[in-house]
């Protein structure tokens, strides 16, 4: 436990697991699956999830951040799982949180594969809540304290940079589009940094055993600028997803077109670095982050 890196601690209550017993289920489990139950009293009472450290942080973090905000609001249509403890040893991390009991909407679907319009419409709400949580301007874009962004934007939906400011991320993006010689641009200047869940499908979500609607996948929902909510609710392939958005009141960002283009390019080349060699604020380039 000596090695072990904290990066997130609430308040632990007086049944909670060690360090060591955490690990060692984890590892038990294997890399085929990213989260195991911790039981108390013969139930399930917590939930870890574990993958890669540089990406687990991001993702604890922005979870914890929103749960808070979530429980704090009393008329709230959506819960967050309570984050605990967030804390890495080697190169994998960990997230303890509270179990949550309950079916998830993808699980809920009719033998002939269609959601339920009640659910859709407690996803649409939830989506319409949390894309309203905002970060002051300055904040830089991507998980809670900074990290790699996990947005469907980038290759495999995880950027390789880090990006100081959204000057940075717009930069890069536009410098991507003018290497195509696209004369598209995007311009972020009048957006909000908002919370972006950029993958509301129905297994990201839970219904309890008492009927309330539970976010429960935070890996690739991050602060960013708010044309990227629209971008997501846009383009998705997802039938989920785009029956959540027709009842999303999100802006239309005119960004989307010049972002499509750029991801293209990304894709293109396999290279989620591309352009990035531009001067960020900090003094260095954003090859170097």
């Amino acid at each position: 436990m000596g090695g072990d890196r904290v990066w997130y601690e609430a308040n632990v209550l007086a049944d909670f697991p060690t360090h060591d017993k955490i690990v060692n289920l984890c590892t038990k489990a294997g890399s085929n699956q990213n989260g195991v139950d911790i039981l108390v009293a013969g139930k399930p009472r917590f939930w870890v999830k574990y993958g890669k450290s540089s990406v687990i942080r991001g993702e604890g973090c922005t979870q914890a951040h929103v749960a808070r905000i979530v429980k704090a609001n009393p008329v709230s249509v959506v819960r967050v799982p309570e984050v605990y403890l967030g804390f890495s040893r080697g190169k994998r991390g960990y997230i303890v949180m509270d179990f949550v009991q309950g079916t998830t909407l993808a699980q809920r679907k009719s033998i002939l594969g269609y959601y339920d319009d009640n659910d859709i419409k407690a996803v649409a709400a939830a989506v319409q809540q949390l894309t309203d949580i905002k970060m002051p301007a300055g904040t830089a874009p991507g998980p809670v304290h900074g990290g790699h962004i996990g947005h469907d934007f980038f290759v495999d939906c995880l950027s390789t940079l880090k990006y100081f400011t959204v000057g940075d991320l717009e930069a890069q993006i536009n410098k991507v589009l003018r290497l195509s010689g696209n004369n598209l641009r995007v311009d972020f200047t009048a957006d909000y940094l908002v919370l972006c869940p950029s993958d509301p499908n129905g297994s990201n979500f839970i219904i309890d055993d008492g009927g309330s609607l539970w976010a429960i996948d935070f890996g690739r929902t991050c602060f960013l600028p708010s044309s990227f909510v629209s971008y997501s609710l846009t383009r998705s392939s997802d039938v989920f997803v785009q029956s959540v958005a027709r009842l999303v009141n999100y802006p239309q960002s005119a960004n989307v077109r010049a972002m499509s283009a750029a991801s293209g390019q990304l894709v293109i080349f396999n290279n989620n670095a591309l352009g990035g060699s531009i001067m960020s604020s900090k003094g260095l380039t954003s090859s170097e982050v």
